[in-house]
């Protein structure tokens, strides 16, 4: 009988609801079986050693490696030795919030939405490909950054505690921008070739390279996108990246383009400050018929895009 895998929820290690970031240190881990979270992980290795079994993968740790766990992957450690973990706990609808600042890097697409994607498919030499190695200089920059967020955490009144938690969101900010750069810089290099058959392992190289093609998007949701424009970008012929991009986020490339098109909608309607008109966010997220765009929102969200924008407006004058 295969043994149960542990969950560890949000409620045990955020401060409260309304958290979206905390910070966990463990100085000295334990041995730990697989488990998974509610949330995604960045564990960075301070010091120490040890081996991380994640799947039927096992690889060491040193000082200076940095993982990364979305929510469905289950890992745990094996034969720590002095093994000191620096964990960046980080709620999905924060990791949104940074998606649009950050969608110019390519490694951040990798990361934290091609990787979670493709989970399961590592099976190959490659392994778990969701870490990077950071110089002694840069693991000392993420040390500093996060005790800052370990700062704001403390309890304050109600107007101090929500400048902290913009506080807190700024230095992660700093934290993934950094680690979504040396993702791509040491992953990006000697470009692989993507599989033909699509049904393989997504090799790291490949991930930057749809990464951009996701950054590419993010950028130009406004103007017209086409499959053979983006096959272009990522160098592949229309068929295999389909079955690439496909591979790598769990959807086609087409409904990919709309879905980020209503979340961009959904994004300028509750601007509180933008007096834009329903047909100017269509326009502006790439939707020429505004009435399609009407009936395409309200399958998205459940709501007519007038009501949806009056509801978030209404929630964002609430006190709760």
């Amino acid at each position: 009988m295969p043994r149960r895998i542990l969950t560890l929820t949000r409620r045990d290690y955020f401060s409260d609801r309304r958290a979206r970031i905390s910070i966990s240190r463990t100085p000295r881990q334990f041995p730990m079986g697989q488990h998974r979270h509610e949330f995604f992980e960045i564990a960075v290795v301070l010091s120490g050693g040890g081996i991380h079994v994640t799947g039927g993968f096992r690889h060491r740790l040193e000082a200076g490696d940095v993982l990364f766990l979305d929510p469905h992957r289950a890992h745990g450690y094996e034969e720590p030795q002095g093994l000191n973990l620096l964990n960046i706990l980080i709620r999905d609808d924060a990791l949104a919030r940074f998606g649009r600042e950050l969608a110019h890097r390519p490694g951040y697409h990798a990361l934290f939405r091609l990787g979670p994607a493709a989970r399961g498919k590592e099976r190959g030499a490659g392994g778990f490909t969701q870490r990077v190695r950071l110089s002694p200089r840069e693991l000392e920059q993420i040390e500093e950054w996060a005790t800052r967020i370990e700062e704001g955490e403390k309890p304050f009144g109600v107007r101090t505690r929500t400048r902290s938690r913009l506080l807190e969101e700024a230095y992660l900010a700093l934290i993934v921008d950094m680690l979504s750069r040396k993702y791509g810089q040491t992953r990006g290099r000697g470009e692989a070739p993507a599989s033909p058959s699509g049904s393989g392992t997504a090799p790291p190289r490949l991930h930057v390279r749809l990464g951009r093609v996701l950054s590419w998007i993010e950028a130009n949701l406004a103007q017209p996108i086409r499959l053979a424009d983006l096959a272009a970008r990522a160098g592949m012929s229309e068929r295999t990246f389909h079955r690439a991009f496909r591979a790598a986020t769990g959807t086609s490339p087409h409904a990919y383009v709309a879905k980020s098109r209503l979340t961009r909608a959904a994004e300028r309607l509750a601007d509180p400050a933008s007096d834009e008109s329903i047909s100017e966010t269509a326009q502006g997220c790439g939707f020429t018929d505004s009435n399609y765009f009407s009936r395409a929102f309200l399958r998205f969200s459940g709501k007519t895009p007038k009501a949806y924008r009056a509801a978030q407006r209404k929630a964002r004058r609430s006190p709760h």
